[in-house]
């Protein structure tokens, strides 16, 4: 069976024949793991039903009206895209606990009490679930100390669009001949 490998290694001495291997990630210990805290997409669009269920939009790209040689022929404008995911209550539940401000540790917490549960019956079953959303895209999950700069370089980066607005609208109102000059109204609110 070695002479078998062996072989196989001069017959296939190129690397790119050969299966690569993954580079492993270290394991997270629980009490890690309880510490992270979960954070929406800011690129997802989602609402709440009346009922509570909470329904996440997904917007792809969009897609041809007719496919195949007809639509070569008759061109007719394409429709967007759109996929709604609704979830259940406890998903819900958990979705608008996702905000950043919760770690792991309390959404366990919250959905033990809400839902009369004991903590190892709420934990086994949220880690699968925000697997599966982290999986999707829907969340990610990241530790305090990275949530604190990523907020950080959001709050900045917001600071600054609104400053670079601010700034165009000015620099538009001066290119209008509109400067703030004080205007003068006469007594019922309109200029003179």
């Amino acid at each position: 069976r070695s002479a078998v490998i062996r072989l196989r290694k001069e017959i296939l001495p190129f690397p790119f024949f050969r299966k690569k291997k993954e580079a492993e990630v270290p394991p997270i210990t629980r009490e890690q793991f309880l510490q992270l805290v979960p954070l929406r997409n800011p690129a997802l669009k989602w609402k709440r039903y009346r009922s509570g269920e909470v329904y996440i939009i997904l917007e792809g790209p969009r897609r041809p009206a007719r496919r195949g040689i007809a639509s070569k022929l008759f061109p007719v404008a394409s429709s967007p895209r759109t996929k709604r995911i609704i979830l259940d209550k406890i998903g819900s539940f958990v979705w608008e606990l996702c905000d950043g401000n919760n770690t792991i540790d309390d959404i366990i917490t919250k959905l033990s009490e809400a839902h009369k549960l004991t903590r190892r019956e709420a934990e086994i079953p949220l880690r699968a679930y925000l697997q599966t959303l982290a999986k999707r895209g829907f969340i990610g999950v990241l530790p305090k100390e990275a949530l604190a700069k990523y907020q950080a370089e959001a709050k900045s980066k917001e600071d600054m669009e609104g400053k670079a607005e601010l700034e165009e609208a000015e620099e538009e109102g001066k290119a209008r001949g509109l400067e703030d000059k004080g205007s003068e109204t006469n007594g019922q609110g309109y200029e003179s």
